[in-house]
């Protein structure tokens, strides 16, 4: 492979990846996580000329720290409810939108081991 062909593909790759379609099918299950996310991944992958604006005149950190913090909030509030859920057996269960499959360590399966309708779920363990 030569390093045209290489710089092709990882061209091709952060296109589709940060397609507007790509970063709609990863959003949050959670409606109220979608500001957040979709701020994030449009200010951090589609907004390269920004950047250079934001980075000489030193506003990266303003802009991008209230979506972290959102995203953290989120996430501490989240597993105060699972922590409380735990502890109380009748407390109601947070429901996602999405089941996830994640494969156990001790059986790595890959997407084609999976039903059509488990795959487009599937995460592979670790990730």
């Amino acid at each position: 492979m030569t390093a045209e062909e290489l710089l092709l593909g990882y061209d091709w790759t952060y296109r589709w990846l940060f397609s507007h379609a790509s970063i709609w099918r990863r959003r949050p299950s959670d409606l109220s996580a979608w500001p957040a996310y979709l701020a994030s991944a449009y200010l951090y992958k589609r907004s390269n000329r920004l950047w250079h604006f934001l980075i000489k005149r030193r506003l990266v950190h303003a802009v991008w720290r209230p979506m972290v913090e959102l995203t953290r909030l989120r996430h501490v509030r989240f597993r105060h409810r699972l922590a409380q859920s735990a502890a109380d057996p009748a407390a109601p269960r947070h429901r996602s939108r999405r089941n996830l499959k994640v494969a156990e360590p001790s059986r790595l399966c890959s997407p084609e081991d999976l039903r059509p309708s488990e795959r487009r779920n599937f995460v592979p363990a670790g990730v």
